[in-house]
């Protein structure tokens, strides 16, 4: 859990990721939460599962941060999005509402697709 601080502190450009399906997928902001914990600077943690993947890949121009021009898909959290008690309220996927956390069900609804 260390290791994204200490390649990150050595000059390291990373992206998180998880091993899907061991851990899923829509825990990823849980592993950037867990590299912070153990030293990683938050600001490169949300790079790390933002623009810096984009970057690495060769898609940067198109995704990865917001933009004029670029893809805007985005996620609206109740707060830090790297605090464990914070949850994703909104997300949108070229502009279109894709996810909502019903408050009064206590779940999540998912638009057809």
């Amino acid at each position: 859990m260390a290791n994204p601080g200490r390649l990150a502190a050595a000059g390291v450009k990373i992206a998180i990721t998880t091993d899907h399906p061991v851990v899923p997928i829509h825990f990823l902001i849980h592993q950037a939460t867990l590299a912070v914990k153990e030293g990683l600077d938050p600001v490169t943690a949300l790079r790390a599962v933002t623009i810096h993947p984009a970057q690495i890949i060769g898609c940067a121009d198109r995704i990865g941060s917001l933009a004029a021009g670029k893809d805007a898909d985005v996620v609206i959290w109740s707060g830090d999005p790297l605090d464990v008690m914070s949850r994703a309220e909104r997300a949108y996927l070229d502009g279109r509402e894709i996810y909502r956390y019903d408050y009064d069900r206590r779940e999540g609804v998912f638009a057809d697709l």
